[in-house]
């Protein structure tokens, strides 16, 4: 039997990104720590997906060309997710500057495993 860890997790965080973004927990009146919080958080939250995915499909369901996949996957998703917050929300909004910032966490860690395969132990058909 596999462990299907990877491809859990996958599904936890996006559940979690889709949680953050349309039921807006966090967002209280405070006051950012910096400039642009909300965007390094797209970033890291998407750069993880694109991980988790990648790992997914290199390893539990292996698959040809795993990075160029996952970041599809991943990609199409937060596309999805912005296009929710604009369409079903009343309070949140799509954002073209948050889908910039999504793609760029998911060129960040496709670029990185990418160039360091044995780091991130993927698979040689990777």
């Amino acid at each position: 039997m596999k462990n299907h860890l990877w491809l859990l997790l996958s599904i936890v965080w996006a559940g979690a990104i889709f949680y953050l973004s349309f039921f807006n927990p966090l967002s209280e009146e405070g006051v950012p720590w910096f400039e642009h919080q909300d965007k390094l958080g797209h970033f890291v939250f998407y750069a993880v997906l694109a991980m988790a995915l990648i790992k997914t499909f290199s390893r539990e369901i292996v698959i040809r060309n795993p990075l160029s996949k996952a970041a599809v996957l991943a990609f199409s998703f937060g596309i999805l997710i912005e296009l929710g917050q604009h369409y079903f929300t009343h309070n949140r909004e799509g954002s073209f500057m948050d889908g910039l910032a999504n793609g760029l966490g998911i060129l960040a860690m496709v670029i990185l495993m990418n160039s360091n395969p044995k780091i991130f132990h993927l698979n040689s058909e990777s």
